[in-house]
């Protein structure tokens, strides 16, 4: 696991391939890669715009062959390819086996090594076979053009900014806009969607003016002989319309192969490892694997324990470290702790958060790294392949009904005992928002008043700049009669929800040093999980995960498996907002203007959440984290002289 940088620019004093901006760039990487750093440069003639350099910049966390000879960047034997890589390929002994039998070579014992002989010898095919999480750059003296590369699901972060002056690529945005010497503006859509509905990873734009982000599954290829954009493609989506014929037994016992294996693979490393547990099925799974598939190793668990009774997980988390035999590492929360943390957190993610219970999951990371533990297994991705969080009721009524089984539809709306009208009520208008068509479905939102801009923000401004004020029905995939929930799950892996998630583990697992693994990602296990029924997924009595419930019965303890709630690290964000809320205020208030938000009537809607005139909702977080934000990364950021 690893920070990258690099850029291919016009060869003059003042380009990002300065040396002491990419000291710079490097520097502020370190905590991604505390164990070495290393730059190559080349200089390459006869291009469109004359010379031009291309610089690439590693900071390594040395986790598989620790060698120095695994260090990066890192070139093949007559030095035309030129690799940089964060991340990691599980299978790397199986694919480095199956390039030995084509004759390749090796001198170290690294995945870095195999990834770069598989693209000399498979070019970007070799993508298909990759088990594993990366964000990579090749470059290609015999083509003379350099590729990045994003994993299937967006786990491994890279930023990008293309434009005259060539490519610049950084795993994070900050480090990016260091080796650029550029000023960081707002992206004006970006912080509207971000305050008005909490969005944040699901495009490619970044809350910086004129950086983005690499989607993940994605290719974006640089032509340097004539200095363009040669392509940029996506090299997986997923595919969920094809069905399965295989039976409920026969999905579960496949099912399990593939998660087993995948958490073998997972748990292949040259340094200490263990795994965050938060007491739900997910985290469980994978703990409750590791200890079936190694009867005497050594589990460290490290998990959350919040001090509201109500919302702690510790019962669910003693339960599984008692069935593996780990004592357990655990952490609470004391308010003055996480005020005290704030600009640390608020550093580490580098953009806006939606709430502040992402802290619980960084305090984790901590912890294990306290510990002497630098990779975890995580239960990240799992809701979104199998079916989990509410069991997207909408989407399961609408696709009965799209194949005509009304009775099911009718029989799962009143699936509950006893029989709850405001959830049936709920179950009613998920499932209707679901099959109307988009401009009623936007008109209805209207009438309920839930698409009106808020009163804080300057509509004027809103008109100006031409920025959009709907986010639209959550799901891309949205022609898939029939398999609705489906879509919406692939919706969710790659586009709104899951690339969130997976932002905020990598940059608090990173600020720490420690690799975050999260082994239900995998291809094969997202291609078997999309192919089955969606009755498989979330039974015709609601209870989610059905199919993976069953696949690990003498695995995961039963109390375990028939778990319905679902708590994970979730801190008690009221009691930390009243803590916070002086300096918060004052944060707003002194705060320099903003022309999207109208400074005055945004103090008001804070202070009627204070008073408990509004009801506390974890949303008055986005504009505390907001402001903060802009406070650290634009406010005081400034260029180099």
């Amino acid at each position: 696991m690893c920070g990258i940088i690099g850029s291919v620019c016009i060869l003059n004093p003042c380009s990002c391939s300065g040396s002491d901006r990419i000291e710079a760039a490097l520097g502020s990487l370190s905590h991604r890669g505390p164990d070495s750093s290393s730059v190559k440069q080349v200089t390459i003639s006869g291009c469109d715009v004359g010379s031009v350099t291309a610089t690439l910049g590693h900071a390594r966390l040395s986790i598989i062959d620790l060698s120095d000879s695994a260090g990066q960047p890192m070139s093949s034997k007559n030095g035309d390819l030129t690799i940089i890589f964060n991340g990691e390929i599980y299978n790397y002994i199986e694919l480095r086996a199956e390039l030995e039998a084509t004759g390749a070579v090796f001198v170290t014992n690294s995945d870095t090594e195999v990834l770069l002989m598989a693209w000399k010898t498979w070019g970007a095919s070799c993508l298909q076979r990759l088990n594993g999480m990366f964000a990579f750059a090749v470059l290609d003296l015999n083509e003379n053009s350099v590729s990045l590369v994003r994993d299937a699901f967006g786990i491994k972060p890279l930023f990008y900014n293309l434009c005259e002056k060539g490519l610049t690529f950084s795993s994070e945005a900050p480090a990016l806009l260091t080796l650029l010497n550029k000023k960081p503006k707002i992206n004006w859509q970006k912080a509207y969607d971000f305050l008005v509905f909490g969005a944040c990873d699901e495009n490619a734009e970044s809350f910086y003016e004129g950086v983005h982000t690499l989607l993940p599954g994605e290719l974006l290829k640089f032509d340097i002989s004539e200095f363009q954009l040669e392509k940029k493609y996506k090299w997986w989506l997923p595919n969920f319309r094809n069905v399965s014929r295989e039976n409920f037994s026969q999905s579960a016992e496949r099912l399990r192969s593939l998660f087993v294996e995948n958490v073998k693979l997972n748990m292949r490393s040259d340094v200490p490892l263990g795994a965050a547990l938060s007491g739900g099925i997910d985290s469980s799974a994978i703990v409750c694997a590791m200890r079936y598939i190694d009867p005497h190793a050594a589990i460290h668990t490290f998990s959350f324990v919040s001090r509201d009774k109500q919302k702690s997980e510790e019962r669910w988390i003693g339960l599984v470290n008692d069935f593996v035999g780990s004592g357990g590492n655990v952490c609470d929360i004391d308010p003055d702790e996480m005020i005290a943390d704030f600009d640390n957190i608020i550093k580490c993610q580098g953009e806006p958060f939606a709430s502040m219970s992402i802290y619980a999951q960084y305090k984790v990371y901590q912890l294990a790294r306290s510990k002497g533990v630098t990779v975890t297994l995580d239960g990240q991705g799992a809701d979104e392949l199998l079916g989990g969080y509410g069991g997207y009721p909408g989407q399961r009524i609408a696709s009965m009904l799209d194949n005509d089984n009304y009775l099911g539809a009718l029989r799962y709306l009143f699936r509950r005992e006893p029989n709850s009208i405001k959830h049936i009520l709920s179950d009613v208008k998920d499932g209707c928002a679901e099959i109307l068509p988009r401009r009623t479905y936007d008109w209805a939102r209207h009438m309920l008043g839930l698409s009106s801009v808020p009163q804080w923000i300057n509509k004027e401004f809103v008109t100006d700049r031409k920025l959009k004020t709907s986010l639209g029905r959550h799901g891309h995939y949205s022609k898939a009669p029939g398999r609705r929930m489906m879509a919406t799950l692939a919706s969710s892996l790659t586009g709104r929800g899951l690339p969130t998630l997976l932002r905020y583990g990598d940059r608090n697992s990173m600020r720490f040093s420690v690799e975050s693994r999260v082994p239900f990602l995998s291809l094969d296990m997202v291609n078997a999980c999309y192919a089955l029924p969606e009755e498989f997924l979330v039974s015709p009595s609601g209870q989610t995960k059905s199919v993976f419930r069953e696949a690990l019965r003498d695995i995961v303890p039963e109390d375990i498996l028939a778990r319905k709630d679902k708590i994970g690290f979730e801190p008690p964000e009221k009691i930390w907002f009243l803590k916070i809320a002086p300096v918060a205020r004052q944060w707003i208030l002194e705060s320099v203007d903003l022309p999207l938000i109208n400074k005055k009537e945004l103090l008001n809607y804070f202070d009627d959440f204070l008073s408990g005139k509004v009801p506390f909702s974890w949303k008055i977080w986005r504009i505390i984290i907001f402001f903060r934000w802009k406070g650290i990364f634009i406010d005081r950021l400034e260029v180099a002289e």
